[in-house]
């Protein structure tokens, strides 16, 4: 309570960041036509639950596709930043940029990004609306496909992380 006896609600996305339970990771990458780049998560500690989000931001029109149950080697390990700068806490979801794929694995699902006419910047798949809880050693495809040539594209993902007790 306040002392003019307003009670304080805070959000549980300003809880979660303060507690230092929050990260995000991204890949940058210009892709030729009808190509393609792919982000992968790695839930790797069977003692967490992981809640992501991912998105897609490109300056043109192309598909995005999310897939579980992965095999991949190689990539470029990215680095999971903590969204609370303060917090000492590490990630232990493990994020790679542009890895080989030897296996898409399930399909979950897919959102077209744009058109092919225009040149307006596109981006999708960053909402609550899409969040996910992860399964727990599993590995996250969210694949890219570009419509153009020279296509900026940035792939993010961004979640929380909780003891499966908590």
């Amino acid at each position: 309570m306040t002392p003019d006896g307003y009670r304080m609600v805070e959000d549980q996305n300003d809880y979660e960041i303060a507690l230092g339970h929050r990260y995000c990771a991204f890949y940058s990458a210009t892709v030729a036509g009808s190509s393609g780049t792919n982000i992968v998560a790695m839930v790797t500690n069977a003692e967490k639950i992981c809640e992501a989000w991912f998105s897609i931001e490109t300056d043109k029109a192309g598909l995005y596709e999310l897939y579980e149950g992965a095999v991949v080697s190689a990539g470029s390990a990215l680095t999971a930043v903590n969204n609370n700068r303060n917090s000492t806490n590490t990630a232990d979801c493990l994020i790679y940029g542009n890895p080989s794929v030897a296996t898409a694995g399930t399909f979950v699902g897919a959102h077209v990004i744009g058109s092919t006419t225009g040149g307006a910047s596109k981006s999708g798949g960053s909402s609550s609306t899409n969040k996910y809880q992860l399964k727990l050693d599993t590995t996250y495809i969210l694949r890219f496909t570009t419509d153009s040539d020279n296509t900026r594209v940035t792939q993010g993902v961004y979640w929380r992380e909780c003891d499966s007790t908590s």
